[in-house]
């Protein structure tokens, strides 16, 4: 099913962004709005294929960041594409909407209680602000692709680092949107090419595309997915701050090359091979933490019970003409812990594993939930369930197995 979401969000990204190329190819700014729309089905194509779509009206983090922050992103991106916004405007509004972003996103929780949040918010706020203004100023002015080739990969790798943490939805949500990107990268990348290259430069002597819109697209999706797997789905603040600073690594040293023409260090700092290189070395570290952080913990999984208990379990699932005992649920268990109540099983979802006969054998709610650690509300639900529950409720089955 996660295949099928990615392939599917890249096919009608890549579709609709060459349709869009094609038919508007003598106005380049009507082109670029069409990649950054089709983007936009993409990802909705991918998230219906991954039976994850939002909520309506959002609740969770994730929800939010899906209907309230990309969205505005993409819009103030598409303005900017279609020449009705530029300039002093253009920079307010990406402004604003890096100054409200973690608040929308950690909206209701913990989080936001008190006055210590402040300054990491307004930290936050800069480094979206700067980091949205600076990529794809630079990328504007060099009609470059790597960065947002890059971003495609930091997506994947930030989505499987959150899965690996614990929150498997939060994770795969990311990967259509990877998908989404490279299919809108690859219809913008052939609708130039069949233009001769380039669309063409405009009155300030840059190239008129949808490529800087879709880094943005990147950046934002990156930085809220980021946000939202550390405070929610227990990524490491080392691994978030190693994911956003990706695109960084693979910007600067073009910008660095340029102030040094005609040499070698130049040419190499420029070069789209080693940028790319370059950038994998934080993505290898950030997986490979997530992979080493996972191995730990399923260890101490597997390892709460006794060999012989854990093979007698094992066996009597197998063979057990019950189908109850054969529902082994995944991080959801059909249960809402904080509520203490049971939600409907739909068929065939996809995070309710065990469905309805999870939720009976499911042990009752602690004092101290996991959710409640990690500074979540009631309306984030079963969906977020922290990995200390996942833990301590196989290892409770394994043992009485035995």
């Amino acid at each position: 099913m996660v295949v099928r979401a990615v392939l599917g969000a890249f096919a009608v990204a890549a579709a609709l962004g060459a349709v869009g190329t094609r038919i508007s190819r003598r106005e380049p700014a009507l082109a670029a709005v069409a990649v950054i729309v089709a983007f936009v089905w993409g990802v909705v194509a991918g998230l219906f294929l991954l039976r994850a779509l939002p909520s309506l009206p959002p609740t969770t983090g994730l929800d939010r960041f899906l209907v309230i922050l990309l969205p505005v992103a993409l819009a103030i991106e598409a303005e900017a594409a279609a020449h009705w916004l530029g300039g002093l405007w253009l920079t307010v509004e990406r402004g604003c909407v890096a100054l409200v972003a973690v608040p929308v996103l950690l909206h209701g929780s913990v989080w936001l209680e008190g006055g210590g949040p402040g300054l990491a918010i307004l930290a936050a706020a800069l480094f979206l602000w700067a980091s949205w203004e600076g990529i794809t100023g630079e990328v504007r002015a060099s009609d470059d692709r790597v960065v947002a080739g890059v971003t495609v990969l930091a997506l994947v790798v930030a989505g499987l680092s959150i899965a690996m943490a614990g929150w498997l939805k939060g994770g795969l949500v990311a990967l259509p949107l990877a998908g989404a990107l490279a299919g809108a990268l690859a219809a913008e990348w052939g609708g130039s090419r069949a233009a001769g290259g380039s669309f063409g430069r405009d009155g300030g002597g840059h190239a008129p595309s949808g490529l800087p819109g879709l880094t943005a697209a990147g950046l934002v999706a990156l930085f809220g997915l980021v946000v939202v797997g550390r405070c929610f789905g227990r990524l490491g603040s080392a691994a978030a701050l190693i994911l956003l600073l990706v695109p960084l690594v693979a910007v600067m040293p073009a910008a660095i090359g340029r102030g040094l023409p005609g040499t070698a260090a130049g040419r190499l700092l420029g070069s789209a091979s080693y940028r790319i290189l370059l950038a994998m070395v934080p993505l290898v570290i950030a997986l490979w933490g997530a992979k080493a952080d996972f191995d730990t913990r399923l260890g101490r999984l597997l390892g709460a019970a006794p060999a012989a208990a854990r093979h007698r379990a094992v066996s009597a699932r197998l063979v057990s003409p019950r189908p109850e005992l054969q529902a082994v649920p995944a991080f959801e268990f059909g249960r809402d812990r904080l509520g203490g109540q049971e939600p409907p099983v739909e068929r065939g979802d996809v995070w309710n594993v065990g469905g309805k006969q999870a939720a009976e054998n499911d042990p009752p709610a602690r004092c101290e939930t996991a959710t409640e650690r990690i500074g979540m509300r009631p309306e984030h639900r079963g969906d977020d369930v922290g990995e200390d529950e996942v833990v301590e409720w196989v290892r409770g089955k394994l043992v009485k197995g035995g």
